[in-house]
C-alpha cells in the first residue's frame, strides 16, 4: 500500500468545480462533497475495491486530497490536478458563454444552433444548470 498527497486548490476554484452545494439546502460542508465524488472515482477505477481509501483536509486555505491503496495509484498525483485544471479552462469558456454579447459572430463551436445566442449555456432559460 502507498500513500500520496494531491493538492486540489482553495475553495474559490474548488467551489464551482464541484457545483457546490450540489443540492439547494444542502449542509454537506465543500470538503465531504468534494470526497463524495473523489471516492466514486476510486471505486469506477477499481482501488476501493483493493483497499484505496480518501481523506480530504484543509492546510492554510489548501484542499488536501490524501489517498491510501495500492502502488498503481501513484498516477492519481498527476491526472487529478490535470483534470481540476482541464474544469477551471473549461469554466473559462463557460464564463465567455454566459456573457451577452452585441457581436455577430457567435461565441460557440459552429455546430451549435441557437435560436437565441445568450442561451446558449442555458437553452430553456432556467437559471438552474450548473458546471
Amino acid at each position: 500500500m502507498s500513500k500520496l498527497s494531491v493538492s486540489l486548490g482553495t475553495a474559490d476554484s474548488l467551489l464551482r468545480l464541484f457545483s457546490y452545494p450540489n443540492k439547494a439546502g444542502s449542509t454537506e460542508p465543500l470538503q465531504e462533497t468534494m470526497l463524495h465524488w473523489l471516492a466514486q472515482t476510486l471505486e469506477r477505477d477499481g482501488f476501493a475495491a483493493r483497499g484505496a481509501d480518501a481523506a480530504i483536509r484543509l492546510e492554510g486555505s489548501e484542499y488536501i486530497l490524501d489517498l491510501h491503496g495500492p502502488a498503481e495509484m501513484v498516477g492519481y498525483s498527476e491526472r487529478i490536478p490535470k483534470f481540476l485544471s482541464d474544469g477551471g479552462d473549461a469554466l473559462k469558456v463557460v464564463d465567455e458563454l454566459k456573457k451577452p454579447t452585441s457581436k455577430t459572430e457567435k461565441a460557440w463551436p459552429h455546430w451549435v444552433n441557437s435560436t437565441e445566442p445568450n442561451k446558449i449555456w442555458d437553452p430553456q432559460g432556467t437559471g438552474r444548470w450548473r458546471f
